[in-house]
């Protein structure tokens, strides 16, 4: 996903105004977070990838599947393979 179809999707989300040069936004902090994560959570389900010049990438990678160790009981465990999402700066 291009940046710029984020950023059009978090205008949407969040009412900004420009006042001297500097950027307002009048929402309580949670919800401008929570529009941000919700807006990237979205994109990275897709399958896309999220990039914010000159902060980072937000994207998917896969974990093979493993085997690993109760720590209470010491039993091996099978741990199946899985999509996580990582973030490079």
């Amino acid at each position: 996903m291009r940046v710029q179809n984020t950023y059009e999707k978090l205008a949407t989300k969040i009412k900004t105004l420009f006042h001297g040069g500097v950027l307002s936004i009048y929402l309580h902090k949670a919800s401008k977070l929570g529009a941000f994560l919700e807006t990237v959570t979205e994109t990275l389900a897709r399958g896309d990838n999220v990039q914010l010049v000159g902060f980072g990438s937000f994207k998917t990678s896969e974990r093979k599947a493993r085997s690993g160790r109760n720590p209470r009981t010491g039993e091996t465990v099978s741990i199946p393979a899985k999509k996580v999402p990582s973030f490079t700066a």
